[in-house]
């Protein structure tokens, strides 16, 4: 029969040394692997807290199994199984032994752990595991501290490894400047749908806190494991945070439109070389073609002074010719108008 392997507590490993030891799986299925082909099989068992097991390489074909909080019924029959096996239980008279004293004083303070657990604000859905709503609140709030808690060079590596809940990691880098380091959770209220918890939690952070914003966070968790656990974060401004933000980018605005109209007016005012250049061109054309040959001048009009006596005497004759040729008086007709031609004097006309 193969010999059995535990390993116990991987995620107090990394808080222990600081330490990332994401190939650990792996060098164990390969040390797994080599016990097989020395005819020495083993079976190996990782436990770990879920905080932190998302930053170890899980190997191909690994099952994967996630273990469930015990209801109060079961950790009665728990305790009592235990404390019968090891002849540890309870007489009447008290403790049977000191190592049950400090077991039971141990359990004591377990046991005031659970109680100090937040109840939720309000519970809406199916209520099939209202017994372990403030366990998995408790959690929720370790998740958030070591998010916070997580540096610069870790969260970039997470990202670029795309390892399980790297998708959790960069939504919280897209928000964490503004937010600030994680102090706690106020209140929460729980939706249960479909074996899936949402939680919506009042979320307080320091640098959130200092201005006044008030911060949400909402957190789904899939109790049958077919889903990966989900974080948003929903941040909501005070009023006068608002405005002070809306009055800057307004003052960007309003200083970039000025820039572009100082650009567009100094554009505008250069223009004018446009139409210097061309007509410098063109003085250079004409002043190379050379000079047209003067045309000959024109000589003036010479006007012909007529003599209006001689007007008179032609309309004569010519009345005294008509009146003999028709045999008429002279004075009945009237000449109207004389058309001279050529530039004859009247007697030559005649």
């Amino acid at each position: 029969r193969p010999f059995t392997l535990i390993f116990d507590g991987y995620d107090e490993v990394q808080q222990a040394t600081g330490r990332a030891f994401r190939r650990f799986l792996k060098d164990l299925k390969d040390f797994q692997f080599k016990c097989k082909e020395e005819g020495r099989p083993v079976r190996i068992i990782v436990t770990s807290r879920r905080t932190l097991i998302d930053k170890a390489d899980i190997p191909i074909g690994t099952t994967v199994m996630k273990l469930l909080g015990f209801n109060n019924k079961q950790k009665n029959k728990w305790e009592f199984d235990y404390k019968d096996l090891t002849g540890k239980r309870k007489t009447k008279g008290g403790f049977s032994t000191k190592v049950e004293a400090e077991k039971a004083q141990a359990e004591a303070g377990a046991d005031a752990a659970q109680a100090a657990l937040k109840e939720p604000a309000a519970v809406t859905g199916d209520g099939l595991f209202t017994a372990y709503y403030g366990a998995y609140e408790q959690q929720i709030e370790q998740v958030l501290s070591s998010l916070s808690d997580m540096t610069d060079e870790q969260i970039s590596a997470a990202i670029r490894a795309g390892s399980k809940g790297s998708v959790i990691i960069a939504t919280w880098d897209s928000v964490r400047e503004d937010l600030g380091k994680f102090l706690g959770v106020s209140s929460y209220v729980v939706d249960e749908s479909d074996s899936v918890l949402t939680y919506v939690l009042d979320a307080q952070y320091e640098d959130a806190d200092a201005v006044g914003s008030k911060v949400k966070v909402r957190y789904a968790i899939d109790m049958t494991g077919r889903e990966e656990e989900t974080v948003n974060w929903d941040v909501k401004e005070t009023i006068g945070r608002s405005v002070r933000k809306a009055g800057l980018n307004t003052l960007i605005g309003l200083g970039i439109v000025f820039v572009v109209l100082m650009f567009l007016t100094f554009l505008i005012g250069q223009i004018h070389w446009i139409p210097d250049i061309l007509n410098g061109r063109k003085k250079k054309e004409e002043a190379a073609a050379p000079a047209a040959p003067a045309s000959a001048p024109v000589p003036a009009a010479v006007e012909e002074s007529v003599d209006e006596t001689d007007d008179l005497e032609l309309v004569a004759v010519i009345s005294a010719a008509i009146a003999a040729s028709e045999d008429v008086p002279a004075d009945g007709f009237v000449v109207r108008s004389i058309r001279r031609r050529g530039r004859k004097s009247n007697w030559q006309n005649a």
